[in-house]
């Protein structure tokens, strides 16, 4: 096996994929306890744990995967690594998450913030978050029309 690489048997086939992005998520998730920040906000009781959701999102995003259609794409292999659960999963469970964990967002980041400038003992003054590749997918969202 190749050392950024993970083998995982589906179905009697053995399947790949990158390893090093899900494997630094789980480093960071170490150091900071994401997972145990979105299980303490009960945002989702029954199905996929939300904690895996966004493991499953970030780990896509950090991986150049451009859009929630395409990560979900990869539920057979980085999907089914993460949780079972992932690998049968439906488009909408992962846009559903997004939307779950959107009004506590702002807490969440605040608490990740507070906890690693206590880890790495520095202050951030200033957080800037780059929107500009944002985009739309689906004909329903009315604000999703050019210029905006």
């Amino acid at each position: 096996m190749i050392k950024n690489q993970i083998n995982i048997k589906i179905d009697s086939e053995v399947k790949s994929f990158s390893a090093g992005t899900v494997l630094m998520y789980q480093e960071v998730d170490k150091l900071l306890s994401i997972s145990k920040i979105i299980k303490n906000y009960n945002l989702k009781e029954k199905g996929v744990p939300l904690e895996d959701c966004i493991k499953f999102l970030v780990c896509g995003v950090l991986d150049q995967k451009r859009s929630v259609r395409e990560i979900h794409n990869n539920k057979d292999t980085l999907g089914k690594y993460i949780g079972e659960e992932l690998s049968k999963t439906v488009l909408k469970t992962l846009y559903r998450a997004l939307k779950t964990i959107g009004p506590k967002g702002e807490k969440i980041y605040s608490e990740l913030n507070s906890k690693f400038e206590k880890i790495c003992e520095v202050v951030i003054l200033q957080n800037n978050i780059d929107y500009s590749s944002t985009y739309f997918e689906g004909e329903k969202v009315t604000i999703a029309k050019h210029g905006y």
